[in-house]
């Protein structure tokens, strides 16, 4: 289960940097958090890819992955939303202090 939800985390870590990246300099609120459509769709796009790794069996025997539950899902939400807020906090605190 272990190596499932960290798998699970590793993908929705990467997603969120995928959205932080969208500006290195300016939060997302400044640039316009849905103006990107093409980065949404991949986002989606990949997360929908990557789910049948965890619930379709042969896949995930190919894997050595099992289904995730609930908490597995939290948990990593929860660490994804973490990374990607601190993120465009400092964003924000640099470009803050710049325009100083």
């Amino acid at each position: 289960m272990a190596r499932s939800v960290f798998f699970l985390a590793m993908i929705c870590v990467e997603l969120a940097c995928a959205l932080n990246s969208r500006s290195l300099t300016k939060p997302i609120w400044a640039v316009g958090a849905f103006r990107n459509k093409f980065l949404w769709a991949s986002v989606a796009i990949c997360l929908a890819a990557s789910i049948p790794l965890f619930y379709v069996p042969p896949l995930a025997n190919a894997f050595h992955l099992v289904p995730v539950g609930l908490d597995g899902w939290l948990w990593t939400l929860g660490l994804s939303a973490g990374i990607f807020t601190s993120v465009e906090l400092v964003k924000w605190a640099w470009h803050k202090a710049k325009k100083r």
